[in-house]
């Protein structure tokens, strides 16, 4: 589980940097993630990385999301930290032979860290396209969220509302941050340009 807490740690770490560039009046903007602002952008990656480091913790193999925070950037801010130090410090000892039972399937311990990966990379870019910051996404993960976007994005998922509309088709030619992005619905052309 060494490699893929690593990765995890990286992504959300990259999240934090993301977030840490944005001023208090930049919170209630809107995302790239429709009908999300930034605070609730920030709010859904604190609850579902609390969720799965109560899985890494062994506190349970059947984690929900709880009600995303909501608030000032101040308590968001060190919620995030909070969250982010809580999953740092669970994933590097979690045993990867347990299992995950999410309502949407059950999942291999790696295949839970790198949901969690996933979601912190497309949210990280969501706020950072929206505003105009330079985000890379850290190139170790985005192979494994690839995996896992494949997985996740079916078209059931897409009409039960949890991804975007699957108007945007991989394209094969696209570079690997560009096929994750295409993959959970995004369309990379409306980042910021590098």
């Amino acid at each position: 589980m060494r490699d893929e807490a690593t990765r995890l740690a990286e992504a959300l770490d990259g999240f934090v940097a993301v977030v840490d560039v944005l001023d208090d009046c930049d919170w209630p903007r809107p995302s790239r993630c429709a009908g999300w602002s930034v605070a609730d952008v920030v709010g859904h990656i604190i609850a579902v990385t609390d969720k799965f480091t109560s899985f890494a913790r062994a506190e349970t193999d059947t984690p929900r999301t709880a009600p995303a925070p909501r608030g000032d950037p101040a308590p968001l801010r060190r919620a995030l930290a909070e969250s982010v130090a809580a999953s740092a410090d669970a994933w590097p000892s979690c045993d990867g032979s347990r299992r995950c039972r999410l309502p949407f399937g059950t999942f291999s311990a790696v295949q839970a860290a790198s949901i969690n990966m996933m979601d912190a990379l497309v949210h990280a870019w969501d706020i950072a396209a929206a505003n105009g910051i330079d985000y890379r996404m850290p190139s170790r993960a985005i192979g494994p969220a690839i995996v896992i976007a494949r997985r996740l994005v079916t078209p059931e998922a897409v009409a039960g509302g949890q991804y975007a509309s699957g108007h945007l088709l991989p394209e094969p030619a696209a570079d690997a941050e560009a096929l994750l992005l295409r993959l959970t619905g995004r369309d990379p052309a409306t980042g910021p340009r590098r």
